[in-house]
């Protein structure tokens, strides 16, 4: 039997973001397909939150070394993503 891992929370966490965030850039893309390009700077930056906040789901479900380096900037990427 598989034990959970030292970070199943963040894993949690991060599986939420990420389900959340797919939603958020399916809607900026719709935004911009109508003409809208304020949205071009949303969709950027989700997009590159979501590939960090991925990484960050995988490393933690791995309980990798790796991770807290990692963390801190999809924490970065996570802010600037809610500032957009």
């Amino acid at each position: 039997m598989h034990h959970a891992g030292h970070y199943k929370a963040l894993a949690d966490a991060a599986g939420t973001c990420v389900s959340k965030g797919q939603v958020c850039v399916t809607h900026c893309l719709d935004l911009l397909a109508t003409g809208d390009k304020e949205m071009a700077a949303c969709s950027q930056s989700v997009v590159q939150m979501l590939a960090l906040v991925t990484a960050v789901q995988a490393l933690a479900n791995q309980d990798s070394h790796y991770l807290p380096g990692l963390a801190k900037v999809a924490l970065d990427a996570c802010n600037d993503c809610a500032e957009e």
